[in-house]
C-alpha cells in the first residue's frame, strides 16, 4: 500500500507480473495514475584481461587468469539507479578463486597439453549472465620455443677463432652474441643457422630445430645470469659445420630469446 503522494516500492526481477489496484484517499474520490514506467536491465559485461587469446604456455604449468565483470545499473526517471551487482563468476563451471568488491576476478588454471578452452561466465542479481571464451595452447618439450621472439635485430654475432679438421671435414667457428639493443633479453637464448650458401655444407650437432626447420644451438647456459643486458656479451661456443668440399661459405644467424616482460600477478590476491 502506498500513502497519498507516495512512491511505490521498487519491484525487481527478471520476469515480473504485477497486478495493481487503486483506492481513493476518501469516499467518492477517484485515483489517477500518471505513469507506470518499466525499466529494462541489460545483461552484465565480462572482460578477460590476462592472458591473451591464443597464447602458448608450457603444458603442466599454472597461470593466473584475471578479468573484470560489470553489472548494468540503468537510471530511473526520478534520478535513482537500479540496484544490481555481480553475484558470482565461474570458469568452466567452477567458481573463481577470488572476486573482489570492484568485481575483478582471479583464478588459477592448470594448462593441459594441446588446446585449452576456458569459458568465463559472470552472473548478476537478476540471473542474467555474460560469457567470454578464451583458447590457449599447452606446449610440450623441455623449452617452450613458441614463446620466444626473434631478437636478431638487437643481438649481433661476434666470431673469434676458426679452425678446420681435415680428418672429419669439420669446420669450427667460435661464436658469441652481444646485446646491441636497448632492452634486456632473457634466456632461453637460441642461435639458429639458416641460408647456408653451399648446399654441401651442413650444421653439426644442433640442440634442436625450430618450427621452420632451422637448426639451433641453445646458448642459455652461456649467459651468466640468465639475462643478456644491453652491451653484454655471452660466452663463446664453437659452431661445427660439415664441409666436405673445404669451400668458403656464408650463412645467416637467427636469434631467438625472451624479451624482458613487465611484472604480472602470478597468484590470487588476498
Amino acid at each position: 500500500e502506498v500513502p497519498l503522494n507516495g512512491t511505490a516500492p521498487d519491484i525487481i526481477g527478471q520476469f515480473v507480473e504485477v497486478e495493481v489496484g487503486f483506492r481513493g484517499a476518501s469516499n467518492g474520490s477517484s485515483p489517477i495514475v500518471y505513469s507506470v514506467t518499466p525499466t529494462a536491465v541489460a545483461p552484465p559485461t565480462l572482460t578477460v584481461t590476462s592472458p591473451d587469446e591464443d597464447g602458448r604456455l608450457p603444458a603442466g604449468s599454472t597461470l593466473l587468469l584475471t578479468g573484470s565483470a560489470l553489472a548494468t545499473m540503468p537510471a530511473l526517471a526520478d534520478g535513482r539507479t537500479v540496484r544490481n551487482d555481480i553475484t558470482h563468476v565461474t570458469v568452466n563451471g567452477a567458481p573463481v578463486d577470488a572476486l573482489n568488491a570492484a568485481d575483478d576476478f582471479y583464478t588459477l588454471v592448470d594448462i593441459n597439453p594441446g588446446e585449452n578452452v576456458l569459458t568465463c561466465t559472470a552472473y548478476d542479481e537478476f540471473g542474467q549472465s555474460a560469457t567470454a571464451t578464451l583458447t590457449l595452447q599447452g606446449t610440450t618439450g623441455d623449452l617452450a620455443y613458441e614463446n620466444l621472439s626473434e631478437v636478431t635485430a638487437s643481438l649481433k654475432g661476434e666470431f673469434a677463432r676458426t679452425s678446420f679438421d681435415e680428418h672429419t671435414d669439420t669446420l669450427y667457428s667460435e661464436l658469441a652474441v652481444r646485446n646491441t639493443g636497448g632492452y634486456p633479453v632473457d634466456a632461453p637464448l637460441l642461435i639458429g643457422v639458416r641460408n647456408i650458401s653451399d648446399p654441401m655444407v651442413s650444421m653439426l650437432n644442433p640442440d634442436g630445430f625450430t618450427a621452420d626447420d632451422i637448426p639451433f644451438i641453445d646458448f642459455s647456459s652461456l649467459v651468466a645470469d640468465g639475462t643478456l643486458s644491453p652491451n653484454e656479451r655471452s660466452d663463446l661456443f664453437a659452431l661445427a659445420f660439415h664441409n666436405p668440399g673445404m669451400t668458403q661459405f656464408t650463412f645467416d644467424l637467427v636469434i631467438l630469446g625472451r624479451l624482458n616482460q613487465p611484472p604480472a600477478f602470478t597468484s590470487v590476491p588476498d
